[in-house]
């Protein structure tokens, strides 16, 4: 479960899906369509395992 950084809204699958681009990964928040960090902690060669920092 995610939740935005600028309204607060909570969103899980299927509602959000995270993306990547050359900026890293994110999500669009769907209610308020803001841009939220998120941080890959896979070790190289697992599949990317997306988390949200706190103080981000």
């Amino acid at each position: 479960m995610f939740t935005c950084r600028t309204c607060g809204e909570l969103s899980d699958f299927p509602d959000t899906r995270p993306d990547v681009n050359d900026l890293g990964f994110f999500f669009d928040c769907p209610d308020c369509g803001a841009r939220n960090k998120l941080i890959n902690v896979a070790t190289p060669g697992e599949t990317a395992t997306l988390v949200q920092l706190a103080d981000e």
